[in-house]
């Protein structure tokens, strides 16, 4: 995210955009990382080769919609959000795991059936 921001920061003129007047928004995962990337940006690196590695990512204004903010009360005291809330999803290569939850949930799978010959 930092880059992102460095990037359009240093392409401003190209876009049209003032560089010092940049904000970012998302809801829910994307709430959470541009409140991270409003609270704290990574320090630009001034004696790097990349110009836009030397440009700053901090965000002037952040606009979040629904963030979580506090996984250690996941929705009540003392409810750390991965046990159990988050405990039952699968990485992405955690195919044993994703074959436990897939007729309990079948949308929630990494690979999406595209024709008949795919099964499930």
């Amino acid at each position: 995210m930092n880059r992102s921001v460095r990037y359009i920061r240093y392409h401003a003129k190209d876009y049209g955009i003032d560089p010092d007047r940049i904000g970012i928004t998302g809801g829910s995962a994307g709430g959470h990382l541009s409140l991270m990337m409003g609270t704290k940006p990574a320090p630009a690196d001034e004696k790097s080769d990349d110009p836009v590695e030397r440009t700053s990512s901090r965000v002037q204004a952040v606009a979040c919609f629904f963030p979580p903010t506090d996984f250690l009360n996941y929705g009540e005291p003392g409810k750390i959000a991965w046990e159990p809330t988050l405990d039952w999803l699968p990485g992405a290569f955690d195919f044993e795991k994703l074959e436990q939850i897939k007729p309990k949930a079948p949308a929630i799978v990494h690979f999406v059936p595209v024709t008949e010959d795919d099964g499930w």
